[in-house]
């Protein structure tokens, strides 16, 4: 059985809306998802909205405080409201710029949606020196699947390089290179680094993955009775608790049976090991490619 092609679903953590204007007030938890009023960490005030790009400028401020905590900038209206676009801006409490992100977007004509596809983050001690960069971009199959790869490289406060991490398209883990203060390689690291990313996984591993789908397919017997063969590719999403949530069919087997057999033994599947990014679990999009085969 081929590979299995593994999709990282950028989940807008940003309050839902259709549209902003000059002057609207958002409010959000400590992820940055809708909050009410009372139990928000950060509000955010649009300060503009500029109608040629259709982008938002959003200035956040800590709830207890009222400190500027963030600058963004967000997609202000239709199907990409709420993506990033340029550069968002964080602050240490009331001070220098604690971290960089900048976001390119790129429509995509083939489904009329607007992703993001680069991404790049920097983050800085408070004297203003790199601590650390990283660069993801993504890349999207004519089927609608996504893969990524990334480059991250962390820097002691001398500025020479601490620590290297980076991730193919084709790579399922990222490679680790960890250097001394004197720029030397060292296997075993003074301090720990959280991986920047890790995909969510089956218990035991793609090998049971594989083995879990070949024990569980009830091949549909009208398909059998009637030579009908195909490869259908099943998309989900793997939630932070691990569940398997949104399952649909991405591209079809040729055969409305076989269709529903994939996504039938695709929820029975038991919880994943999340994925996580900078250690903490997020919701990831992750496809499965499902074949009926007649012996």
């Amino acid at each position: 059985m081929k590979k299995l092609l593994i999709a990282l679903l950028l989940l807008s953590t940003i309050p839902a809306a259709a549209e902003w204007t000059e002057g609207d007030t958002l409010w959000v938890n400590n992820e940055w998802k809708t909050a009410d009023p009372e139990n928000a960490c950060f509000y955010g005030i649009v300060k503009r909205v500029d109608q040629e790009d259709n982008i938002a400028v959003i200035r956040y401020f800590s709830r207890e405080t009222n400190h500027l905590i963030s600058i963004q900038h967000r997609v202000a209206s239709g199907d990409g409201a709420g993506l990033q676009k340029g550069k968002q801006l964080f602050f240490y409490d009331n001070g220098p710029v604690e971290h960089m992100e900048v976001y390119t977007l790129v429509h995509d004509e083939s489904n009329d949606t607007t992703r993001n596809r680069i991404a790049s983050e920097s983050y800085l001690y408070p004297d203003g020196k790199t601590k650390e960069e990283v660069n993801v971009t993504y890349q999207t199959s004519k089927t609608g699947m996504e893969t990524f790869s990334y480059t991250r490289k962390c820097f002691y406060p001398s500025g020479n390089i601490q620590y290297e991490e980076s991730l193919g398209e084709k790579a399922t883990e990222p490679r680790t290179v960890y250097y001394n203060e004197k720029g030397k390689k060292v296997k075993r690291p003074k301090q720990k680094f959280e991986l920047f990313m890790q995909m969510p996984s089956f218990p035991g591993g793609q090998e049971a993955l594989l083995y879990f789908l070949s024990q569980n397919i009830k091949y549909p017997p009208i398909a059998q009775e009637n030579g009908i063969q195909g490869k259908v590719v099943v998309q989900f999403v793997v939630a932070k608790d691990g569940k398997i949530e949104e399952v649909e069919v991405l591209r079809s087997g040729g055969d409305p049976s076989l269709d529903k057999e994939a996504v039938r033994v695709v929820k029975a599947m038991p919880k994943w090991e999340p994925g996580k990014r900078r250690g903490k679990p997020i919701r990831v999009k992750y496809t499965v490619p499902v074949n009926f085969r007649l012996m």
